[in-house]
């Protein structure tokens, strides 16, 4: 929030942090305000389809199960952080113990670049690819739901909850 720079830089950056600031938005609206025009925006934000569901389904298995059947869960989804058991703990924990998080859409943060002046130019979603029509990737959000629940329930390695989007200032 105290991002210095009027239309000085051709790019920020923030991976990983809206989500854990008070107002994402707002958050948002300082580093375009910071962008040059034709300039970019990269957010990275955890995902309401994906990240809300994943977390749901590991807070059933700690009420259901346990917490350590919820961390052997994890380590069977988490495949880069599995072999340091110390990591893979620390990591679980970080997931289910962040003090403030905020899940995201890409419609939502779409209709933020647009109210900013921001262009939405691509996103992790759809893998990069070209940006079509808004309807074609609301449905591919949708379908983030069924794929981490049987991603969940079948213990296949996937670990969902995160997306990027890259604008570039009007």
């Amino acid at each position: 929030f105290d991002l210095e720079g009027d239309g000085a830089y051709d790019l920020t950056l923030a991976m990983g942090v809206l989500h854990h600031t008070r107002d994402p938005r707002e958050a948002l609206a300082r580093m375009v305000a910071a962008t040059r025009p034709g300039g970019f925006v990269h957010v990275g934000l955890y995902h309401r389809p994906s990240r809300g569901v994943f977390l749901d389904e590991l807070r059933r298995v700690v009420r259901q199960e346990g917490e350590e059947r919820a961390f052997e869960l994890f380590r069977a989804l988490a495949p880069a952080k599995a072999d340091d058991v110390r990591h893979a703990r620390s990591w679980f924990r970080a997931q289910l113990h962040v003090p403030h998080e905020s899940h995201h859409t890409l419609a939502e943060v779409a209709g933020w670049f647009e109210e900013l002046g921001v262009e939405l130019c691509s996103t992790s979603l759809n893998r990069f690819a070209d940006l079509r029509s808004p309807e074609e990737l609301e449905a591919l959000e949708a379908d983030y739901v069924d794929t981490v629940r049987t991603a969940v329930h079948e213990e296949r390695r996937f670990l969902p909850g995160f997306f990027t989007a890259l604008g570039r200032r009007r």
